[in-house]
Formats: structure tokens, sequence, C-alpha cells
């Protein structure tokens, strides 16, 4: 599933954004601590989020549960490898924007062996990007009404949403996750960054609960010394991160 993306920000509540002016907060924050972000009142909510198997993330459709429409103008930006499927009317269900967005970024899914893109695909990907977030970020200061875009959709995107990608997603687990302990320099980042609390760290060192793990694979790609792997697919991949992609590639 191509669609998978690779990580969950981590807090970002200091920072804004150059082309919207806006502050950005990290969903698996917001989503620990609820009462930190109130957006009944907001002049403009913006959701910002990947895809997951061409579904919501589970943290993000926890996020947009009961929340009431803000008072002014507010978007959604998804982020996916090639197609987004159906996920906006998911997103509807549970939440009614004035604008969607989507852009097609480099697979991070990295848990399966076949699973890779070539720098050069990634480098005309996230180009492209750029480009288009600019784009976006014209349109929403406009507090433009756009739908999202068709090209991005897919074929047989109903059917990808709503059977394939829930069957997907009920199969993944967090089993085949292992750290190798004399690499392992007890930094806490894998607990911290996980969106589902599922990683608990015993004698500084990570143990997966077994809970509903999503394969976000934020614990692998954060870790600063490769100390995780999934089973033997992983061992010797490169881990992705975006930020370490535009530092490498451009």
């Amino acid at each position: 599933m191509r669609s998978m993306p690779a990580s969950v920000p981590r807090e970002h509540s200091n920072n804004e954004t150059k082309a919207t002016q806006d502050r950005a907060i990290s969903i698996v924050e917001a989503v620990k601590r609820p009462a930190k972000l109130q957006t009944e009142a907001a002049e403009v909510f913006g959701l910002v989020f990947p895809v997951f198997a061409w579904r919501l993330p589970l943290p993000v459709r926890n996020f947009l549960k009961n929340r009431k429409k803000a008072a002014g103008y507010s978007f959604a930006v998804a982020t996916c490898e090639g197609e987004y499927g159906d996920v906006f009317k998911e997103a509807a269900a549970l939440y009614s924007f004035d604008s969607c967005y989507a852009l097609a970024m480099a697979n991070n899914y990295f848990l399966y062996p076949w699973e890779d893109t070539s720098d050069v695909h990634r480098r005309q990907l996230i180009t492209a990007a750029q480009a288009e977030i600019k784009t976006i970020a014209q349109r929403i200061r406009m507090r433009a009404s756009d739908p999202p875009p068709e090209r991005l959709r897919g074929p047989g995107a109903a059917l990808k949403t709503n059977l394939i990608g829930p069957v997907f997603m009920a199969t993944r687990s967090d089993r085949k996750f292992f750290v190798e302990k004399a690499k392992c320099i007890s930094c806490g980042l894998c607990a911290e960054n996980c969106p589902l609390h599922d990683i608990r760290l015993t004698d500084g060192k990570p143990v997966w609960q077994h809970r509903k793990c999503v394969h976000c694979c934020a614990c692998i790609a954060n870790c600063p010394v490769q100390a995780i792997e999934y089973g033997r697919q992983t061992a010797g991949k490169p881990r992705y991160i975006l930020e370490k992609d535009l530092k490498r590639l451009f």
C-alpha cells in the first residue's frame, strides 16, 4: 500500500508558517492534551495530515471526532505517495472543511522489502510539492473554496478507502519491531514520537505494547542511531525523514 506515510510530526507549536502566518501544532500533541487546542472560535482552522492506506490515520480520526465547526475558514491538506482515495469523504463525515488540497510526496513506508523510491524520483516529487505548496498557500490566504484535486484521487477510490484500506490497517501489528539494545542510546524519542502511546521504556529501552500500532513508522524513522528494526525487512535500509531528504538532495 504505497499511500502509507512514515511519520507523524512532533510538536511545532512555537512555529509560524511563513506562507499563511498560522501557528502549527502537532495533532499528536493536541490528542494528548485536548484542552490545548480550541478550534471553535478560530478565524482559520487548517488540518495537514498524511494518508494511511487511502484512509485517515487513527490519531487524525480521533482528533476530528466531536470537534465543532470553526467559526471562520477551514481547510485540509492531505499528503500521499500517489493517491488519496476517498479520504476527504471520510474526513467530511467528521468535519466539514471549506477547502481540500492534496500533495504527492515521496513513498516513505519502508517496512516491506520492495517499498522504495529512487533519489531522482524523490527530488522530482519534493520540487513539485514545493511549487504546489505556494499555490495552496495562496488559495488559503484568499479563503478559497476548493474541492480536492481529482488527479490524485486515483482509480477505484471508494473500494480502496472503504474496503482495502480497512483490511490493510486491521492487519498492522507492532510485533516485528525490536530494538538492538547494544546500539540503543536510551534517548526515548521512540516513545515520545509514538502517536498511540504504544511504546514504553523499560530500563531505558523501548518495549512495544501491542495495542493499535498503525505502522506510522515514527519510532523506526526517527531513531537517531537506527537501533530499531522491523523483522529482517529493514536491515540496512535508509530511514525516511523529509528534513534529511531536503538537506541531502538539494
